[in-house]
């Protein structure tokens, strides 16, 4: 390979560049991507069976003891409610509330503009003009 000018090195770099990103953006990548993940959970859940496997009831019933203690620290406390309130606001949990709010007002309109509901509508309507007649004489 000869000398290579700055523009064809920067082409070159551009190119093999476009080619990593086109693999990181490709969905059979993520794919794999989130394989591996869903993977390293689940051999993660497989090894908690054996987490505590060894240690004496004693020492279990300490550490059991030290964990309900630190639950019981502000430090904690607010952590969790800090974790908790990001949960609740995270687009996706937003997302779900908008969306079951959606389903529930669909469902209230269904109801109302049921032939059911129109009959009964109508019905009342009857009645309360008979009412009216009969009262008037």
């Amino acid at each position: 390979m000869g000398h290579m000018s700055a523009a064809a090195k920067a082409r070159m770099r551009a190119r093999i560049r476009a080619k990593i990103r086109a693999k990181l953006d490709s969905p059979a990548y993520k794919a794999k991507l989130r394989a591996r993940i869903r993977a390293k959970i689940r051999a993660d859940m497989r090894k908690r069976k054996h987490r505590h496997h060894g240690m004496s009831a004693a020492a279990k019933a300490r550490m059991k003891a030290r964990m309900k203690a630190e639950r019981q620290t502000p430090a904690y406390k607010a952590r969790r409610a800090r974790e908790r309130k990001a949960e609740e606001n995270s687009p996706k949990a937003v997302a779900r509330r908008e969306a079951a709010k959606a389903k529930r007002e669909a469902a209230r309109k269904a109801k109302r503009d049921s032939p059911a509901a129109v009959a009964a509508r109508k019905r009342k309507r009857r009645l309360e003009e008979a009412r009216k007649r009969a009262s008037r004489g």
